[in-house]
């Protein structure tokens, strides 16, 4: 457990801060429990409640023998920021990811003071390095959380019709011609689709799971009941 008296203490946007000797990130905890909203006030004065934010790093079996002058890793800053159930600590959370930390990196100690006696182009490579790292984790988080894009969206609906035509029989077929029949495969299709990506619309797909999407939707099986409607229909069409 970090405590505060470092010479390479940073502060960032009110965040105190610092890269330990294994190049991970360490925040300080009552600036993190303060953006988080962990926090009380009385007679004017905010306070921060460490019952809770012992408990909370108990249940994620993190030492809780802490105070205001304790650091605590990213990862663990994240977790704890998945208990704040606000707004701001969304805002928070944001920020810290995409100005505070990416600032500690650039100008902490793992940057430019962990290695005093390399050369300088050693150090322009290293520092290269951790923000392409940087980018790369920026990037993921995007991929993450953005759905597909219209051309993508096209491509989902293309397969679908393709694969449900297939499972008709061709367009020729009387299973194909009855729409009854029809728009109930589409939906059996595509509310199997939801449930396996636990989505509500296939519009909302992410983008790190198109390939998956495509795959799914071309392997898709018919239900049985489905399967032998269909059967029957076309065995119609023969007589």
């Amino acid at each position: 457990m970090y405590q505060q008296d470092r010479k390479d203490l940073m502060t960032v946007s009110g965040v105190r801060g610092f890269i330990d000797e294994k190049g991970i990130a360490q925040l300080n905890l009552e600036d993190a429990a303060r953006g988080l909203g962990f926090t009380d006030t009385s007679k004017g004065v905010e306070y921060v409640k460490w019952d809770r934010v012992r408990q909370y790093l108990n249940d994620l079996r993190f030492s809780t023998e802490v105070s205001k002058e304790s650091f605590i890793p990213e990862n663990i800053f994240y977790r704890l920021a998945m208990k704040a159930k606000n707004t701001a600590a969304e805002d928070f959370q944001t920020k810290v990811a995409d100005e505070i930390l990416p600032e500690i990196r650039r100008t902490g100690s793992y940057n430019a003071n962990k290695y005093p006696a390399i050369s300088q182009e050693l150090q322009s490579i290293i520092m290269l390095d951790i923000r392409t790292q940087e980018f790369d984790q920026r990037l993921h988080r995007i991929e993450k959380n953005t759905t597909i894009e219209h051309g993508q969206l096209l491509s989902l609906q293309s397969t679908s019709h393709k694969v449900v035509t297939e499972l008709l029989g061709g367009r020729n077929s009387e299973a194909y011609r009855n729409k009854g029949l029809r728009s109930r495969v589409y939906k059996a299709l595509w509310r199997d689709y939801k449930g396996y990506f636990n989505i509500n619309s296939y519009h909302n797909t992410l983008i790190k799971s198109f390939d998956r999407a495509l795959e799914h939707i071309e392997s898709w099986k018919l239900p049985g009941q489905l399967q032998r409607e269909i059967e029957e229909a076309n065995r119609q069409m023969s007589f």
